[in-house]
């Protein structure tokens, strides 16, 4: 016998040695038992559906069940008030051959042990020998001397499982020799069966008697002083229990009489059976020692063997127990041994081998250990525990033994995993686990886990489960169900049992009593595995049961039977039988079939319950089982003969189903009592008395024999108290027959009747089941319907029949019916017969199917009258390939609209037709040919319909249809065309472009790609040519058309004299950029256009200021009117409509048509010139009678504010009109900025003052006129006339003719008078320039008293007049020119020389200041944050100077833009006295005696706290409000208004630096010395 493990199930179960270890076993799970689903209509009835799943799940013995969802019973057991006593299970006592091997080792230790030697297990290879293993092999060999003579121990130790070559058979050998054949000798010499023969045999114990050593005996005589002997057996009291030391005998007792042990008495407890025994308990803890104990003995080098013994002494002689047994003598009482079995004497020296020393445990001599050898092992049994559990202690207990023992949470372990570990450990033999299982806990006295219907108080929702068929309290006893017949509460059959289960808590291999039905349920906790055997081959499993462990059931063969013994599912399938499993979860139903073997274990802690029950189906095999029984010498549970009449009397409240089977079964009853009551006629029995056997109890009518439960019949007799049954009527005594007497229920008579009573009750099951047989002959006429099925159908659950064959095939005659009506009903064969269009069928069956199907309908119990229409559709298809085969045999050259209309007809009738019809796909195919070749010609005929999309559909459906010879020649003519189509398409593409979208525009003018009209009429004409709509032709034939009136339009303009005016070319080109087409002239007139406005952006930078609102013609014509608002008031009119209004000059652009000459253009502008001359002459006038010293008058303004007159104001030179110095300052700030840097110009005459013109008056930046020059090349490369262009001629033959006048006018005689400059002043003035700020330019700005000219200075009359209307002419000008400068200094000269230096820079009086609080200081560097100005302090945020930036400009341009601002900023200087300070005073002081305000004052008196508040500027502008102030970087570090030196905030930088006039002027100088 060997491993119970997966890689050795081909292997002898005696080819292993080594004990399972988890390292080499391995498990193979069997194959899964069927899982039902029921529907909740199916779940309503359980009987009927566990006999509908019969069929299938009896093949595997045990199924499983899950109820619908919805049923979810609650768990009715009060779990404070349940308590319960486990039993106890040693896991590896559970298998059986692992019990073996233990029985075996018991023996082997006993036998050394009775000879006083203590055993202990060998190991081989650091594994403990397998000793059950090896004596098997060794056995099965031929024995120890075989092996030995025939060397097989090599092969052995393989057949152990041992590697060769490491002479472990020498090793096995040894062992053997030492261990197990001194016990093979001592069992095959019989002394065990001549142990109690009166001692006439004595057994002797010699040394190792082997063959080898058989002829070499040595006789060591005895000891010269022998050790002293112990007679008698210690007297000392026993230790405690579990006081000694394993493996040791325990001390002896202080007594020192002899204590003679009764031979009943044994080390091991009797093994308990299945119904525990009260003494079972001390056994059972014997045995917790025992797998230690085999570790713990030594082999001794003994054996026994049987020598005849020497002449007895007499009996009654005194002392014959002193005497040695061996040798007769009785000298040596100090070497004398006395037996502690039956108190015989024996000397040490001479057993064989002599002892040398007393045993220390208790000593046997030869015929007491051969009875105690002999004795038989006690039945095994489980021991109850000692504890008892509430469910909660007990579900503590198994959740921490499971967690502990694989060391992870209970609800982590694999399933796997637990299922592979319990088959291991029960395979162990070193491993003893032990577990505690409540099972067998009756119901009646713990309660149920599901309510019942006596439960005192049910819950909402309690009383449906109360109620429920598939309550085990309400299953065994359903009306289908035999068990209700019986009276008695059977428990555990009629009355559940609650099983409380832990980890590896066991249920034994075994099949339930009567071999009935059982079901189990889980109420909850962690899953139950099952494996089950089915009944067919339950011999086949009894049978490899008793193959693999045949010494357990020849000391009990009802092994089976005590639900104590388990063995692998492996083994099993190994011996051929086969084993299936399942694993219960909570909720779930476990159901086990007759005679079905079923075994398993649980997961963990959970609550079981299970009942059996018996349907009708269950009689015979209760009957048989009944026969099994009596060759086993079983107990039955009851009496089925019983049982069966117990129905009969009750035949009118059976079913159907139980009347019948209980017919069946009771008339098989009669006719074995008919023929058992006959041979015991026979046999000589003539007395008779009836006996009412369910009133005695079932022991005292149990057969002597086989131990059946008698009910119809026994026999007695007076000699003894038991009965027996017919069959062993011969085996009650040794009587004669005449003395026995036979006690019966019933009489042969009566019996009859009562199986009559079935019979009737039987009958209406005869008389449905002949209507249901004629209605299911197929050789019957049919004559019923499908209801009348279904009325056979309702009588049989009227008659609560259950699931018989007949019920079974009349189910299925109405399912075949109703299928067909169904398939009928679905084909929609009512529709068809009607034609209904647009009808698709969920199902189509083909021509042979429906064939099939019509004779199937043919073949049905009934009659359906939807057959017809099946013969109907047969009927229409018949008609179908006629018409098909016509239609497919004609050729599609003949395709016309009639023969398509016919194909519709055909095809939609074989659509409509719910069968697969093979011609109707060729019908098809045909129809798709000429719907295309039908649809080719229309709209070929009709080539204007025939587009690119339409081809292209065309061709993909030219894909689906099935290719044929027209249709391909077809295809291929529209794919040409297409390709035609395609190609004109592109090119027409090609030479259209999108006039919409600016992108598609540019970059046509940017590539060189142009066509023509002749490409575009050749390209016209061969779209003309194709046969079939473009969808490109009408745009590109209006596009040629448009493109040929244009291109006229173009050569007309080409054909005059002059160029065209730049708007005429500009409407021509937009125009044409609305033709959709790359022509050469667009290019042309767009690359013209593109120079122009190139050049008109060019003057318009030249002339245009920034944020000028007139155009660039408006600037370069001539002004308009001055004197038409006259009466606005004082020239504001003029002003306000140069802003806002449409200018005057508009007027000239009427001149600028395509019909102009240049002459008559030329002659406008001088027209134009003469007006503006005289409208600035009358605005001069009218603007020098204004008074700027006058009181305020309303309607008087002044400035370009248009504001009365206050603070300092300046008078313009060419409008004559006086404007504000703040006003002007900003508007200068914003031109300055941008005019171009002015030039050293030597001046004829002395002249100090700056030229001031208004921001009105200079429109332009006024470049120079070789600026302008170069402009007009660039005007006569454009091929286009520009307004702009011929205005800028105009302006410059202007400028040129009045540079030629005033050059003559300088060069002539007239200026002679005036008073030239003198070569030697402009030393000392540019030496005192900065020290006294030239008291000559001073005096001229603030002095009202003229300088007069030298002695005999005259000026010669109208000079000053000419001069005048000269310089008026040159500032009406547009450009800058160096004459300019120079008249003016002739102008100021010779006003100088008649005295008319009229003050051009006035104090018109202040205007009210803040408050006192607001007034600006001028603050040094160091001046606080808090002060009333925003400085702007070097290298802040706020301090730059727009004069040097950093941002692209060089050094070198950043200097001369130093130098042009200082420049400037000196001009500006000179222009204002040195002695403002005092002037100003004193105008403020008027000021405030006028207004009443009080002014700030910045004369000479104030203290030098007050000085250091004022602007460093030599003419401060005095500004109010919010003031920005800047300090100089040049090294004075002086504050100056940003207002007064000509800066703006807005347009500085943080990186510009500023630098005042005086250091501008002393570097200079410094690099100079």
């Amino acid at each position: 016998m060997g491993k119970c493990d997966e890689a050795n199930v081909e292997v002898s179960m005696g080819d292993s040695a080594s004990p399972m270890k988890p390292d080499n076993f391995t498990f193979t799970v069997p194959p899964e038992a069927p899982v039902f689903e029921p529907t909740p209509e199916e779940f309503l009835d359980p009987l009927a559906y566990i006999s509908k799943i019969r069929p299938i799940a009896e093949k595997s013995g045990i199924c499983k069940i899950k109820p619908p969802a919805h049923w979810q019973p609650p768990f009715a057991v009060d779990v404070d008030r349940l308590r319960f006593t486990p039993r106890i299970q040693r896991l590896n006592e559970l298998e059986a051959i692992t019990r073996v091997k233990l029985n075996f080792l018991d023996q082997i230790i006993k036998f050394w042990e009775l000879q006083g030697s203590v055993l202990k297990i060998p190991t081989v290879e650091r594994k403990p020998l397998d000793l059950y293993a090896l004596h098997k092999i060794v056995k099965e060999a031929g024995g120890f001397e075989v092996c030995s003579s025939e060397r097989k121990w090599s092969k052995i130790a393989r057949r152990m499982g041992h590697p060769q070559g490491k002479g472990i058979g020498s090793i096995l050998k040894n062992h053997y020799e030492r261990i197990l054949y001194p016990y093979d000798v001592f069992k095959n010499s019989g002394a065990v069966s001549c142990a109690g023969d009166n001692k006439e045999t004595k057994i002797e114990v010699k040394g190792e008697q082997t063959p080898e050593k058989a002829g070499r005996r040595s006789s060591k005589p005895p000891a010269a002083t022998p050790p002293p002997a112990r007679r008698f057996k210690s007297s000392e009291p026993e230790a405690a229990e579990g006081s000694h030391t394993e493996g040791a005998l325990p001390a002896g007792d202080d007594k020192k009489t002899p204590i003679k042990e009764e031979p009943g008495e044994t080390r091991r407890s009797p093994r308990e059976n299945k119904w525990m025994s009260a003494a079972g308990s001390c056994g059972a803890r014997a045995r917790v020692l025992r797998s230690t104990r085999l570790r713990e003995h030594r082999l001794s080098n003994m054996t026994v063997s049987v020598t005849p013994a020497p002449p007895p002494l007499h009996p009654d002689d005194p002392l014959a127990k002193y005497m040695c047994h061996v040798c007769g003598r009785g000298d040596i009482e100090e070497q004398m041994l006395l037996c502690d079995g039956c108190d015989d004497s024996y000397h040490t020296f001479c057993l064989v081998p002599p002892l040398a020393d007393v045993p220390k445990g208790d000593w046997r001599c030869p015929v007491c250990l051969a009875e105690e050898v002999s004795k038989p092992t006690e039945a095994f049994g489980f021991e109850q525990a000692s504890r008892e559990y509430t469910l909660q202690q007990f579900g503590e207990m198994a959740d921490q033994f499971k967690s502990d023992y694989f060391n992870m949470p209970v609800h982590m372990v694999p399933t796997s995993t637990v299922e592979r570990e319990f088959w291991r450990v029960v395979c162990s033999i070193d491993e003893d686990v032990t577990v505690e299982y409540g099972a067998d806990l009756h119901s009646m006295d713990h309660g149920s886990g599901f309510p019942t219907k006596s439960s005192a108080h049910l819950y909402p929702g309690e009383q449906q489960y109360a109620e429920s068929s598939w309550n085990l309290n309400n299953l065994p006893v359903l009306e289908g169900s035999v068990l209700g017949h019986i009276n008695a509460d059977i428990s555990g059959m009629k009355v559940p049992w609650l099983y409380v289960g832990m980890c590896f808590a066991t249920f034994c291999w075994h099949n339930e009593d009567h071999w009935s039905y059982s079901i189990n349920y889980l109420h909850w906790g962690e899953p139950k595995t099952w494996y089950g055997v089915p009944s067919s081959k339950a011999e086949q499993f009894e049978a490899a049961m008793k193959a693999e462990a045949p010494e357990l059931f020849q000391l009990q063969p009802d092994l089976l039977h005590q639900l104590v013994t388990i063995m692998n599912p492996n083994v099993l399938m190994k011996a051929g039988v086969p084993v299936y499993r399942t694993d219960q979860h909570a909720g779930e139903f476990v159901i086990t079939f007759p005679r079905a073997y079923h075994a398993g274990f649980n997961q963990g802690y959970n609550f079981a319950e299970a009942v059996n029950f018996t349907p009708a189906d269950w009689l015979k095999m209760g009957r048989e089982c009944i026969a099994h029984y009596s060759t086993l010498r079983r107990y039955c549970v009851f009496s089925h003969d019983e049982l069966v009449c117990k129905m009969a009397l009750e035949a009118d409240s059976l079913s159907l189903t139980v009347a019948l089977a209980a017919y069946r079964d009771m008339r098989t009853m009669l006719h074995d009592e008919r023929k058992l009551r006959k041979s015991l006629l026979d046999w000589g029995v003539t007395e008779a008395e009836r006996e009412a056997f369910e009133l005695l109890p079932d022991d005292e009518r149990q057969c002597h024999e086989c131990k059946t439960t008698c009910f119809l019949s026994c026999v007695t007799c007076t000699c003894t108290p038991h009965v027996a049954c017919l069959r062993h009527h011969d085996r009650l005594c040794a009587c004669a027959p005449a003395a026995h007497k036979l006690r019966y229920r019933y009489t042969l008579d009566e019996l009859p009747a009562m199986l009559e009573k079935l019979k009737r009750k039987s009958e209406q099951f005869r008389e449905w089941a002949e209507a249901v047989q004629n209605a299911l002959d197929p050789d019957t006429p049919k004559t019923c319907d499908l209801d009348g099925l279904r009325a056979h159908l309702k009588r049989a659950h009227d008659l609560k029949m259950h699931k018989t064959e007949l019920v079974r095939a009349l189910e299925t005659a109405i399912e075949d019916a109703e299928k067909c009506a169904s398939v009928i009903q679905q084909l929609d064969l009512n529709k068809m017969r009607t034609r209904t269009r647009h009808h698709d069928p969920k199902y189509r069956l083909s021509i042979h199917e429906l064939t099939l199907f019509a004779a199937e309908i043919d073949g049905l119990a009934c009659v359906l009258p939807e057959g017809s229409a099946v013969k109907e559709v047969l009927r229409q298809t018949a008609e179908f390939e006629d018409r098909a085969t016509e239609l497919l045999s004609k050729e599609l050259d003949e395709c016309d609209a009639a023969s398509v209309r016919e194909l519709e007809e055909v095809v939609d009738l074989g659509s409509r037709l719910c069968i697969v019809l093979p011609q109707l796909s060729a019908l098809q195919a045909r129809l798709q040919q000429e719907k295309f070749v039908l649809s080719v010609h229309t709209h070929r005929e009709d080539c204007s319909t025939l587009s690119p999309e339409l081809i292209d559909k065309l061709l993909a459906e030219a894909e689906t249809v099935v290719p044929h010879r027209r249709v391909e020649a077809e295809r291929a003519a529209l794919y040409k065309l297409k390709l035609q189509v395609e190609d004109w398409e592109r090119r027409a593409r090609a030479v259209l472009i999108d006039t919409n979208t600016p992108k598609n525009r540019e970059s046509f003018s940017d590539s060189d790609e142009h066509t023509t009209l002749a490409e575009l009429d050749a390209l016209l004409a061969e779209g003309d040519e194709i046969e079939a709509a473009l969808p490109s032709y009408h745009a590109l034939h209006t596009a040629t058309t448009h493109a040929r009136d244009w291109l006229a339009k173009v050569e007309e303009m080409q054909s005059k004299e002059l160029y065209p005016y730049m708007h005429s070319v500009e409407a021509l080109s937009r125009r044409g950029a609305q033709i959709p087409l790359a022509l050469l002239e667009k290019k042309h007139l767009a690359a013209a256009l593109t120079s122009a406005q190139d050049w008109q952006r060019g003057a318009a930078d030249m002339f245009l200021k920034k944020n000028w609102q007139c155009s660039l013609l408006e600037a370069l014509a001539p002004r308009g009117e001055a004197g038409e608002g006259a009466e606005a008031g004082e020239g504001g009119a003029g002003r306000k409509r140069a802003r806002g209004e449409p200018p005057a000059e508009a007027a000239l652009l009427r001149h600028f048509s395509e019909d102009a000459t240049p002459t008559e253009i030329v002659a406008a502008f001088k027209q134009a010139e003469q007006r503006e001359l005289a409208a600035v002459k009358e605005l001069r006038a009218r603007n020098m009678r204004k008074e700027v010293r006058a009181p305020p008058t309303a309607g008087v303004t002044f400035c370009i504010c248009q504001k009365r007159q206050y603070g300092i104001m300046n008078q313009c030179e060419l409008c004559k009109d006086w404007f504000h110095a703040s006003c002007v300052a900003s508007a200068r700030d914003d031109t300055e900025e941008r005019e171009e840097s002015p030039e050293r110009i030597e001046l004829p005459f002395p002249c100090t003052e700056t030229k001031f013109l208004c921001p009105d008056c200079t429109r332009t930046k006024r470049p120079r006129l070789h600026r302008i020059l170069a402009l007009l090349v660039w005007l006569q490369k454009l091929p286009v006339r520009l307004a702009e262009g011929e205005a800028l001629q105009c302006v410059t033959e202007r400028a040129m003719a009045w540079q030629d006048a005033a050059r003559a006018l300088l060069a002539g005689p007239l200026l002679a008078a005036l008073p030239a400059r003198r070569a030697h002043d402009a030393p000392r003035e540019r030496k005192d320039s900065h020290a006294s700020r030239s008291s000559a330019s001073v005096e001229h700005a603030y002095s009202a008293t003229p300088r007069a000219l030298g002695a005999g200075a005259r000026v010669p009359p109208g000079l000053l007049q000419k001069l005048e209307d000269l310089m008026l002419e040159g500032d009406l000008l547009e450009v800058r020119l160096s004459e300019q400068a120079c008249v003016w200094s002739a102008v100021w000269a010779a006003r100088a020389a008649e005295g008319r230096r009229g003050a051009r820079v006035l104090d018109a009086g202040r205007r009210k200041r803040a408050p006192p609080a607001q007034r600006h200081a001028a603050l040094k560097r160091t001046r606080p944050a808090s002060a009333a100005k925003t400085a702007m302090k070097r290298g802040s945020a706020t301090t730059t100077n727009y004069l040097n930036r950093k941002q692209g400009v060089s050094s070198g341009s950043g200097l001369m833009m130093r130098k042009h601002y200082m420049a400037r900023q000196e001009r500006r200087k000179r222009a204002i006295p040195a002695h403002h300070h005092a002037r100003q005073a004193r105008i403020a002081a008027q000021a405030r005696a006028a207004r009443g305000a009080v002014r700030r004052s910045s004369s000479s008196s104030r203290s030098s706290a007050d000085d250091d508040d004022d602007c460093a500027a030599a003419a401060c502008l005095r500004p109010t409000g919010k003031v920005d102030w800047v300090q100089c970087d040049g090294g004075c570090d002086q504050w100056f208004h940003m207002h007064c030196v000509g800066l703006n905030r807005g347009a500085l930088r943080e990186d510009d630096e500023y630098v005042c006039g005086s250091c501008a002027d002393a570097k200079p100088r410094a690099e100079r010395h």
